[in-house]
Parts: C-alpha cells; structure tokens; sequence
C-alpha cells in the first residue's frame, strides 16, 4: 500500500495528476527509476525522471496543485 511505501497524500495526489495527463506509462516509468536509485518516492524526486515526451505533466501538475 501506499503507508507502505511512505507516499505522502500530497505526492499521491501529484502522482493521479502525471496519471491522468500523461498517463500511467509515464508514471510507472519515473517510478521506476526513482526506486532503481532508491530515491524516496516524492513529486520533488519522482519528477526528476519523467522521459521527454512526459515533461509537459511537470508544468501540469505544478500548475493544478499550486
């Protein structure tokens, strides 16, 4: 479960935004690689590894949760 994985509701929030706008390939793949590095799974870290065709839910979901 997400408690499990130490997910915030802030960064489980952000992460239905990426979902919904770029879908959940998109998603699935920057967590990936976030947890290959084993990096928290936060926005701040999870973003860092969106690939280039999912760069425009960046803006997205910054825009929606500001």
């Amino acid at each position: 479960t997400a408690g499990q994985l130490n997910i915030s509701y802030e960064d489980m929030w952000k992460f239905t935004l990426v979902n919904y706008n770029a879908g959940g390939g998109c998603l699935a793949t920057s967590m990936e690689k976030a947890l290959a590095k084993k990096e928290p799974l936060t926005w701040e870290r999870v973003s860092l590894y969106l690939d280039p065709a999912c760069q425009g839910a960046f803006n997205y979901v910054n825009d929606i949760s500001q």
